[in-house]
């Protein structure tokens, strides 16, 4: 075991990270981000940090960002000298598992020597791929051999006298004592797979995970660990249900046929769970319909190759008692059958094949440059041989259209019976070898997009309001939460110590918040993290900062154009490739549900009058439907601004610390005369309740006893930006 035993290799990757590598800093940082393309295991993701003497430094906070898994956040609590420093970053992804290491450099102040970043190699772990090849030809038999008792041996020697299970004996002993070895095998490997994930995600050896019992961590708190915990779960049911079916043979043989069936969705149930943790479920485009292709990928490959394997050993138990004619008879038999549905599972097998390459491999030289691609190379080249045996078997069984379009190719191919079992025996092996090229591939990381290599910085601005310097930088950047880091700097030195607040202001709706405190990190660095960036649009993000020995704030006064996907994200767009892919995808669905479809509907007793109410109730139904999802989304609108209506006049002034001066020297001169103390602290108290543009309507047009106010619309506008401000709330106090 232990020669198999190396750190394992992720399947996501790095989008960018913050300091970015090699970084040159004129201050020290006061955090550490690090954006991936996947979902975090929290309580396996870390950041360290250490100076050129290899000192490690503390750090807070160090932690999955909770509003985004896929963002890891640390706290530097102190002020960095000047010095070369080393980030080291262990991550582990929520979805297989897998950990990804790298290691990154930045420089604060002048960078002095010659220091380089490592980066992880892209290769497979080779205790992932041993279990993986133990686990995915058993997984596949396990499958593959209930759907062969129910859709072949039954069809082809079924026989009522047989009472359990409408087979012979020996051949339902034959076929239960494969599933049975299947599943002890599939155990084991699912077993290994716990013990590797351990060593991975602990950075220990395996040895150290079974002494001291790591792996319960890893099956109790993490997302790769309940896609194992139910592997084992639907194993454990499949034996269960096995052993129900050998208990039933001589007590209830009527039950032996429905607890097949029923082994039959458990073992698709258990392939569901590779799917779970495959590179699709990383998948950065279509994610849903690509875990739903990768699972009829494997169902494809667990009729085809585990169905076929399991006929093969199967047959020398069947055939033993017969002798010539009757011998070939009963091969034909099964055979034509077995030729219909792994004709079926051939082609949705090539179809989800070609959609599955679509998503992971998105350049044609990415198959030589990878590991990843050339693995998939190598499983290309290895599944031309059996599927032109699996054609050639097609053609010598089969009397369907295809069969009979090539007859004269199947007439200049003829197989003897002798040879037949043993071509079969051949396409078995090496349908087997596929698999075991499709388990390295699994354990393979794909190749890291060329988009990742060049990533965009977070949105960020900065504003110097009376010698202080607001840097903020917004992540994401878009609809949604998002978290925010403010730097106050004055003469190049941070300002520690602030009480700071920010207000989001949409103007085209007329809504804001009530002032949000940040909180101080150190080292002049601000936090604040929050959902009110809600609709896409232009906001104002007004901040004012208090800085120590100060009785006013200063003012920061941000336009911020928020769109619905963020500009750090890599948001992919479909190549013609991934259409092809899709399309070959629902056209195999198609061709395979149609027909039989098709055919039954023919042999149904139609009347056209039935016809004609049957397709009325479907057009009726089908535009209530669609009326009502119209209907649906018009209410939602119309709540929507009977909730939040849209002014009749706009705030065009941006709040910022000259706006504010100005509306103040306009109240202090034509309203406070009017507003005596005790008005000024009922003026305050009731600026909540009313929108700016009922403010302005009081001083352009007068309300009642409120006389119309001698301001222009510009100078309006200032005033009631002032009102709103930290500065005449204290005050009117």
């Amino acid at each position: 075991m232990l020669a198999f035993a190396r750190p394992a290799q992720a399947h996501g990757y790095l989008i960018r990270v913050y300091p970015e590598n090699r970084a040159v800093l004129e201050r020290s940082p006061s955090r550490l981000q690090a954006w991936f393309s996947e979902g975090l295991e929290p309580r396996f993701s870390s950041f360290t940090l250490s100076n050129s003497r290899g000192e490690m430094l503390p750090l807070v906070d160090s932690a999955v960002n909770p509003t985004n898994p896929a963002q890891l956040l640390a706290r530097i609590p102190q002020t960095l000298p000047d010095d070369v420093y080393v980030i080291t970053m262990r991550v582990a992804f929520a979805s297989d598992g897998h950990v990804f290491t790298e290691r990154i450099i930045f420089w604060v102040g002048e960078p002095t020597g010659d220091f380089s970043a490592s980066s992880e190699s892209r290769r497979a772990d080779s205790l992932e791929i041993l279990w993986r090849m133990i686990t995915l030809p058993a997984l596949y038999v396990f499958f593959g051999g209930a759907i062969l008792y129910r859709f072949v041996l039954l069809p082809g020697w079924g026989n009522p006298h047989y009472r359990a299970g409408s087979l012979p004996p020996r051949v339902m002993i034959r076929l239960s004592r494969i599933v049975w070895a299947s599943l002890g095998v599939a155990a084991v490997g699912t077993v290994l797979a716990v013990i590797q994930q351990s060593s991975a995600l602990f950075g220990v050896d395996p040895l150290t995970v079974i002494r001291d019992g790591l792996y319960n961590v890893i099956m109790n708190g993490t997302q790769i660990g309940d896609t194992l915990r139910a592997r084992l779960i639907f194993i454990g049911l499949g034996a269960a249900i096995l052993y129900g079916i050998g208990y039933s043979t001589q007590r209830a043989p009527f039950l032996v046929m429905p607890l097949w069936t029923s082994l039959a969705v458990t073992g698709a149930m258990t392939l569901g769970t590779l799917s779970l943790s495959s590179h699709a479920a990383g998948a950065d485009l279509w994610l849903l319909p690509s875990v739903v292709t990768h699972w009829l990928h494997v169902l494809a490959t667990g009729v085809w190759v585990g169905g076929l394997v399991t006929l093969t050993l199967i047959l020398p138990a069947a055939l033993s008692p017969l002798q010539g004619d009757p011998k070939e008879t009963a091969l034909m038999a099964v055979l034509r059958h077995f030729s219909g549905i792994g004709a079926v599972s051939v082609m949705l097998f090539a179809a989800t094949g070609l959609y599955n390459s679509s998503i992971q491999v998105r350049q044609l030289d990415q198959v030589w440059s990878s590991d990843y691609g050339l693995t998939f190379a190598l499983k290309m080249l290895l599944i031309g041989p059996p599927l032109l045996l699996a054609l050639v078997h097609h053609l010598h069984t089969s009397q369907d259209r295809l069969s009979r379009a090539l007859k004269g190719i199947g007439s200049r191919l003829p197989l003897p019976f002798a040879r037949l079992r043993g071509t079969l025996a051949v396409e078995a092996g090496v349908g087997v070898l596929v698999v075991f090229a499709a388990a390295v591939l699994a354990a393979t990381p794909p190749p890291v997009p060329a988009e990742a290599l060049t990533p965009p910085s977070a949105p960020a601005q900065t504003l110097t309001v009376e010698g202080l310097r607001f840097d903020l930088l917004l992540d994401p950047g878009a609809v949604g939460a998002n978290a925010y880091e403010l730097s106050l700097t004055q003469q190049d030195q941070p300002v520690e110590g602030s009480q700071v607040w920010v207000r989001f202001i949409l103007p085209a709706l007329d809504r804001r918040t009530a002032p949000l405190p940040f909180d101080d990190a150190g080292g002049g660095s601000y936090l604040f993290a929050g959902a009110e960036l809600d609709r896409v649009g232009e906001w104002h993000l007004l901040i004012d900062a208090l800085l120590p020995g100060q009785k006013e704030p200063i003012r920061a006064a941000f336009r911020w154009q928020v769109p619905e996907i963020s500009p750090t994200l890599y948001v992919r767009t479909p190549s013609l490739f991934n259409l092809l892919g899709g399309g070959v995808v629902v056209g195999a669905i198609g061709l395979l549900i149609l027909p039989p479809l098709f055919r039954r509907i023919r042999a149904l007793p139609l009347q056209p009058g039935a016809v004609v109410i049957g397709l009325a109730a479907a057009v009726v139904t089908l535009i209530t439907l669609v009326a009502g999802g119209i209907i649906v989304s018009l209410s939602l609108d119309q709540t929507d601004r009977l909730r939040y209506p849209p002014p009749v006049v706009v705030n065009p002034v941006l709040g910022d610390a000259d706006s504010l001066a100005r509306g103040r020297r306009l109240f202090e001169a034509e309203c406070r005369a009017c507003h005596l103390e005790k008005e000024d602290r009922v003026l305050s108290h009731t600026l909540t309740s009313r929108r700016d543009e009922r403010l302005y309507q009081i001083m352009r047009q007068g309300v009642g006893d409120h006389p119309t106010a001698p301001f222009d619309d510009p100078q309006a506008w200032d005033v009631v930006n002032y009102l709103r401000s930290h500065a005449f709330s204290e005050t009117s106090k």
